[in-house]
């Protein structure tokens, strides 16, 4: 089939031919991917990029001359941790998940999240077979709000506390520390107007409200509440992809 697939020119090809020409195509390259990933992943616990002399294995691959280092950095990265993902892997090896779902999936996890994503894999894994990858992306963007308090919040859920932040407030010229006014200054007579009292601690407009915890909820209620995407963005016809 790769054979036949490859020996096919494109310019060749009628109009419907064409689009079945690169469906096809583009369904193969996510079956060697997934099976990529999976020998990756077995290759580098073995550590056999060693036998050459490899420091690493994104050394190995990198002086293959095929691609950058940053990049096979990042393909072993989710290969090794796809590895301790049991659900996700076999949705990968069986086609059920696409590896670019598969590799979003792998991003989220680090030492403050893998306990709720092994509690959550099932339900992600399930409900990112039915969104495309960029909705797959929003969905874990939200979920590791949720998952990784203590980690940075993603820039686009910031922007609502970024646009408060960005107006001018008469204390956030004040310095930090004893500098800072104690009390109210004095009003300036000959302004007629009296200036804006201290604010208090735990009001200070840049301070952002702490975003909801996993732990106050139910294992599987935030993403239940979250993965939906807006029925009039659903595709019609595919309900359900890889």
């Amino acid at each position: 089939m790769l054979d036949e697939l490859l020996s096919i020119d494109p310019q060749s090809l009628d109009d419907d031919e064409l689009r079945a020409h690169v469906a096809a195509l583009g369904q193969l390259a996510e079956r060697v991917e997934a099976a990529r990933l999976g020998a990756l992943g077995e290759w580098d616990a073995r550590a056999l990029w060693a036998y050459d002399g490899a420091a690493n294995g994104a050394g190995w691959l990198a002086a293959q001359g095929n691609v950058a280092r940053g990049t096979a950095s990042s393909c072993l990265r989710s290969a090794r941790r796809l590895r301790t993902m049991p659900v996700t892997r076999e949705a990968v090896r069986e086609g059920r998940l696409a590896p670019a779902k598969a590799k979003l999936l792998a991003g989220v996890i680090n030492p403050r999240t893998e306990a709720a994503f092994a509690r959550d894999e099932d339900v992600l894994v399930a409900e990112a077979r039915h969104l495309t990858v960029d909705e797959t992306a929003m969905l874990l963007r939200r979920w590791r709000l949720l998952a990784d308090e203590d980690g940075p919040r993603p820039a686009d859920d910031h922007d609502a506390d970024n646009a408060h932040c960005s107006q001018p407030t008469p204390w956030s010229r004040w310095p930090a520390g004893p500098a800072a006014p104690s009390a109210d200054p004095a009003p300036d007579p000959s302004s007629g107007s009296s200036p804006p009292a201290t604010p208090s601690a735990g009001q200070h407009p840049r301070v952002s409200a702490p975003h909801p915890t996993v732990s106050a909820r139910h294992p599987t209620d935030p993403i239940l509440g979250l993965i939906q995407p807006p029925a009039n963005n659903r595709n019609p016809i595919c309900t359900e992809r890889p």
